[in-house]
């Protein structure tokens, strides 16, 4: 019967190890091991995600790009930017001509902020503590 107890135990201690951590990403942990978890993670992070490419550019750049087409020299504020995938696909349009500030938190606290254009496809303009 003690066994069977700790085996309960167990299955539910799993269960809401993997609801806190991977289900939630550290959500209801805190904003340091949300961070803290992301950057351990950051260099597979795209592969955890399952990431599609086409997804990204039918349900995020086509009809960002539809919008920002009016606007002659768009400014994009990317919050929590992450891997740069926003970015890293508005740059690759050719009809983009704008500017994206991508604004992200890293561990230690702080924020970095990062700033491309389209002048310059991929390359990053610079860092700064704080949003141009």
């Amino acid at each position: 019967m003690l066994w069977l107890g700790l085996a309960l135990l167990t299955a539910v201690l799993g269960l809401l190890y993997y609801w806190l951590f991977i289900v939630t990403e550290g959500l209801y942990l805190g904003r340091r091991m949300v961070v803290w978890l992301y950057d351990i993670t950051a260099h597979k992070y795209d592969v955890i995600k399952e990431f599609d490419p086409e997804a990204e550019q039918f349900f995020l750049i086509r009809p960002l790009v539809v919008r920002l087409r009016p606007i002659p020299n768009p400014l994009v504020l990317d919050v929590a930017t992450g891997t740069g995938r926003l970015p890293y696909f508005l740059l690759e349009e050719a009809t983009f001509n704008g500017r994206i500030v991508g604004q992200d938190v890293k561990v230690g606290g702080g924020e970095v902020t990062a700033v491309w254009s389209s002048r310059w496809p991929g390359a990053t303009i610079g860092f700064s503590p704080t949003v141009p």
